[in-house]
């Protein structure tokens, strides 16, 4: 039990790394062309 529960606390933590990504490159796509214009 003890070994389910770590490997899904790093799943979900990977998860959550994986959406700060997306969210830090739609961020970053959607102002690009603000700054370049």
């Amino acid at each position: 039990m003890k070994e389910w529960i770590s490997s899904h606390k790093l799943g979900v933590l990977v998860m959550v790394i994986l959406v700060l990504e997306l969210l830090h490159y739609l961020l970053t796509a959607s102002w690009f062309p603000w700054q370049i214009g």
